[in-house]
């Protein structure tokens, strides 16, 4: 892989000298290196054509299909800024995403139409809506048969390393969705980082499993691979029968992962397992179970690594080595060109074994939130990213996560913010107040409970809550229990104590 202003500079170079090699599978389709740049710069002729320039944003919210790929780099080829979407987002997530973003268009699948448009009705910033599919749905344009038109092919946008490049919109370490931007340096930084730490060459073959708009399935299992020379096995979705198969069928060498994927997977297993090409595993997103951990690394003969990361440093700033011991509860040492560090409140440096705030430096940590600059310097002191992640040094120098992010859950991969939960229950109209925690139950998924007060003189049950909230939100952040109290427990400040809740 060589150095280049942005992963297109890297994607031309790799197609350059692979050619005819595979670059892409998708179930019974297959698309040489040759064909992939072609695909991308039909679409980049189509997106050219509508007048979507250097500089603008471009959401996209679409499954797990070619067309996700070739979009994603013709949106880098042509300078446009890109903000990957969660297709699990309902509207009233979609409006604070896409007008707090300012995006200029949002690109999905026509299916998802239904929300969408709700979404984008009172923005006056999103003027294109462009759909991929059958239909064209009202209001927007089919955006599949524009780029199948054979335009001329546009000049690749002048690209400059400072440019942002990618918006990773979740949780945070605090408050509502807001937008970690990452420059073409940072993405290309943590491409060769990631591609050096886990070996990866053109004789991998990489399952993505993991939806694209994951930052480890969009890094680690799609951008790393092509800019190799790998082979990028792409699936519609995680099913695990179908993922155990993949691995012997298409000669499967890295698998990256959230570990309910392994958890999954486990049962579906071969007896031969440790007969197939896989050569590694890759895990992040929450911690991985201790029996998954052994069982995988037993049964494969491979080693599964944990990794550490955030949307603002993303996907991972650390990960064990798959040539030195994978301690279990640890995720490894830094990256490289990643220094991290353990403080105390006052920012000071701990002792190796003491426990205290992870802090991240590295020009792969995002620039700054997008249009947030109070939310921007707060999180930075002195060129450190305070991650808010506490954790500790152990003897060996293996990075151990105490706890997380205060009140952030962890959810099946996805980052789940309790805030944005009771936004939209206290939106309900008979919830006076509630407050959200997550608890671990022995398996890689939090479950979620919401706490509530009922308004005074009304009535609701948990059946209610529940149709409102998969209404309202995603169906990964609804709460798995719902919990009716007379008030919340709160401190002489008036603070709610979740401690107390979660103990309760």
């Amino acid at each position: 892989m060589k150095d280049g202003q942005s992963i297109v500079d890297i994607l031309y170079e790799t197609a350059k000298n692979c050619g005819s090699k595979t670059a892409l599978i998708y179930q019974d389709q297959s698309y040489s290196y040759d064909a992939f740049i072609t695909h991308v710069e039909e679409v980049a002729a189509g997106i050219d054509a509508l007048g979507l320039r250097r500089g603008m944003r471009a959401a996209i919210m679409l499954p797990n299909t070619p067309e996700y790929a070739f979009l994603y780099f013709a949106l880098m080829r042509q300078g446009i800024e890109i903000i990957p979407l969660n297709i699990l987002l309902k509207s009233t997530e979609l409006n604070h995403i896409l007008g707090d973003s300012e995006a200029h268009a949002i690109i999905a699948w026509d299916r998802f139409a239904n929300v969408i448009i709700p979404a984008v009705e009172d923005l006056d910033n999103c003027k294109y809506q462009l759909y991929i599919g059958d239909s064209t749905p009202q209001g927007g344009i089919n955006l599949g048969e524009i780029w199948r038109k054979n335009r001329p092919v546009p000049a690749r946008a002048e690209i400059n390393s400072e440019d942002i490049a990618l918006i990773f919109y979740s949780a945070g370490i605090g408050g509502q969705a807001r937008g970690a931007t990452h420059t073409n340096e940072s993405l290309v930084l943590t491409v060769q980082s990631i591609a050096e730490t886990f070996l990866f060459s053109h004789t991998d073959t990489v399952l993505a499993a993991l939806p694209l708009f994951n930052t480890l399935g969009m890094i680690v299992a799609m951008i790393v691979p092509l800019a190799v020379g790998a082979i990028f096995v792409l699936h519609p979705k995680f099913e695990s029968s179908k993922v155990v198969h993949a691995l012997s069928q298409n000669q499967v060498t890295v698998l990256p992962g959230v570990p309910s994927i392994f958890d999954s997977i486990l049962g579906d297993l071969p007896e031969n397992a440790e007969n197939l090409k896989l050569r590694l595993c890759i895990s992040s997103g929450a911690p991985l179970s201790q029996q998954s951990f052994f069982h995988i690394k037993n049964r494969l003969n491979v080693p599964i690594i944990e990794g550490y990361g955030l949307s603002e440093c993303s996907p991972l700033v650390a990960a064990n080595r798959i040539y030195r011991e994978q301690k279990y509860g640890t995720v490894g040492w830094p990256l490289p060109e990643v220094d991290l560090k353990i403080v105390d409140d006052q920012q000071q440096q701990v002792a190796p074994g003491d426990i205290g705030e992870i802090m991240i430096r590295s020009k792969q940590v995002m620039k700054y939130y997008l249009n947030r600059p109070e939310a921007t310097k707060s999180v930075f002191h002195r060129g450190w990213l305070n991650t808010g992640d506490v954790g500790k040094i152990d003897s060996d120098g293996y990075l151990c996560l105490v706890d997380r992010k205060k009140d952030l859950i962890l959810r099946g991969g996805f980052h789940v913010y309790p805030k944005e939960i009771e936004i939209i229950l206290n939106a309900h109209p008979k919830v006076l107040q509630s407050a959200v925690i997550g608890d671990t139950s022995g398996n890689s998924n939090e479950q979620i409970t919401a706490f509530i007060v009922v308004k005074p003189g009304r009535k609701t049950g948990i059946e209610e809550i529940r149709e409102y909230c998969l209404d309202k939100m995603a169906a990964y952040k609804c709460p798995d229990q719902v919990k009716f109290l007379a008030r919340l427990p709160r401190s002489s400040s008036g603070k709610i104590l979740k401690r107390a809740l979660r103990d309760s």
